[in-house]
């Protein structure tokens, strides 16, 4: 029986997305905390062994901090009797002047570092329980599919493949480089027991076969939503294959829309209906709030949609809900929120909403309705000159139409 952990992409001192740098400290931390869970996890499970498919650490950020973290992290499984298979990607490349391979490694981690197929036998109780194929990648852009290089399996011992690859097929693709691109079928025809992969950060198996992207251990941006860790997986005697998906990250993003705000019509009605949306997406995820990063997208008509551009005013919405929820994140996004009537609507036909709309929006082709407007006692004292009071006017028009057409509309009865 073969027993292994299979991470891949975590990333180690990578830059995670946020405006805020307390929170991107907190992102560092939870990473350095999801990776010791691996290392328990594969103390407390026995595991033969700990399976790395690249992108343990982006190369140019790594500090000497997390160098010592590794070497201690990977010292414990030593201590355990655990071996550590890490095949490199291209963010953590192995050619001689990368830091993969110039960090002394313990000698139970052996780095698949390079373009050169290795085969690797497995052995516990001085037998051999399971044999290892791999390729790394030894430069940063890796663009050839070394995956047809790697032998077929001749023999009754379960093979796993490992490697930092590009499936084309895959989900998530879209969003990566192609680097060490292979085919599904390239895979299959190896006739491993099963392939650790990495690259893709979204975990998926492919093809249903025993062909699996873990997905990264912890998401860095909010679009890396959901639960983030690796697979424990278990080869027996007879070449059965068990994946189980661990979770090892307590930090999730995730994204919720919001539509439906038509009727809303002051800060306090947001508020209340936007927060009764986001527990009833809380309740029916179980999510731990406090460990949750959300991102809001508000959909739709809104009434309250000019407010809505203004950073200030996000920004108290977000502290506010923030802080009633305790919310470890909360960041909205109402760039696709539309005005509460369709101005393009109303300008179809002869009547006084369209003519007002038309003048609204024409009014800096309009010289006489400027020179009447020019001639208006305005509050402001401080304009000097035509051109500031020009200026000043044009500015106070900006997006009127919106609020003229909210005006003369009304609500519907």
């Amino acid at each position: 029986m073969f027993k292994f952990i299979h991470i891949a992409d975590v990333h180690l001192d990578t830059h995670f997305y946020s405006r805020d740098p307390e929170l991107r400290n907190k992102l560092r931390d939870s990473l350095r905390e999801a990776f010791n869970r691996v290392i328990d996890t594969c103390i407390d499970e026995k595991v033969q062994g700990l399976l790395i498919a690249g992108d343990l650490f982006d190369n140019d950020k790594l500090s000497f901090q997390t160098e010592v973290f590794l070497i201690n992290a990977f010292t414990r499984l030593k201590e355990n009797n655990i071996k550590v298979y890490y095949a490199t990607g291209n963010h953590d490349p192995g050619d001689k002047n990368y830091r993969a391979n110039l960090i002394n490694w313990p000698d139970n981690v052996h780095l698949f570092n390079d373009d050169s197929v290795q085969e690797l036998e497995v052995k516990h109780n001085h037998q051999i329980v399971a044999k290892i194929v791999s390729v790394g990648h030894k430069s940063k852009k890796e663009a050839r599919n070394l995956i047809k290089d790697l032998p077929a399996k001749n023999t009754e011992i379960p093979v796993v493949g490992l490697a930092h690859a590009m499936v084309t097929t895959a989900s998530g693709v879209d969003g990566h480089d192609s680097y060490l691109p292979c085919t599904a079928e390239d895979l299959i025809s190896k006739h491993y027991n099963y392939w650790a992969l990495g690259h893709i950060h979204q975990a998926q198996q492919v093809a249903n076969e025993s062909i699996y992207y873990c997905g990264n251990l912890q998401g860095r941006n909010p679009k890396e939503t959901g639960e983030k860790g690796g697979y424990i997986v278990t080869i027996d005697d007879y070449g059965n294959v068990e994946v189980k998906f661990r979770r090892f990250s307590n930090i999730q993003w995730n994204t919720l829309e919001i539509s439906e705000m038509e009727s809303i019509k002051n800060y306090q009605e947001l508020k209340d209906y936007i927060i009764v949306k986001i527990e009833a997406f809380l309740n029916s995820k179980e999510f731990d709030a406090n460990q949750l990063i959300l991102r809001l997208q508000l959909e739709g008509r809104c009434f309250l949609k000019k407010s809505m551009e203004i950073d200030e005013d996000i920004k108290q919405l977000e502290e506010d809900i923030k802080l009633h929820l305790n919310l470890l994140s909360l960041e909205i996004k109402a760039n696709n929120l539309l005005p509460l009537v369709n101005s393009r609507e109303c300008l179809e036909g002869n009547h006084v909403l369209s003519r007002t709309v038309d003048l609204i929006l024409n009014i800096k082709d309009n010289q006489e309705l400027i020179d009447k407007l020019l001639e208006i006692k305005l509050c402001n004292k401080k304009l000097d000159g035509k051109n500031a009071r020009l200026k000043y006017i044009l500015e106070l028009v900006e997006g009127l139409e919106e609020e003229a057409l909210n005006r003369m509309v009304g609500e519907e009865k």
